[in-house]
């Protein structure tokens, strides 16, 4: 693994494709619990939410990954895989365009 942690400290995000690829390769990650993290990023299982700009528990959280004291679960991230989000995305783009 090339990375012991992944911190997205953003306060507003569509759909973080960063954070995809983090958790696809299995590292866990601290983010705040912003539009279109908290679809992907599932608190205790893969990472930690903080409320935004809760710079305090996002470091706390941070140290209880980096102490060894966090046990990542993987979820199904199958629903990001790109060739379906483009494919979604060209179907959302057909549909709009019938109506």
């Amino acid at each position: 693994m090339m990375a012991d942690i992944f911190v997205f400290p953003s306060i507003r995000e569509g759909l973080p494709m960063a954070l995809v690829e983090a958790l696809f390769m299995q590292v866990p990650a601290v983010c705040y619990d912003v539009n279109g993290i908290k679809e992907v990023l599932k608190d205790q299982q893969n990472g930690f939410l903080c409320k935004s700009k809760d710079y305090k528990t996002m470091a706390k959280n941070i140290c209880t990954i980096l102490d060894g004291k966090f046990n990542f679960t993987a979820i199904d991230l199958s629903d990001f895989d790109i060739n379906i989000m483009v494919q979604k995305q060209a179907n959302l783009y057909q549909n709009l365009l019938k109506n």
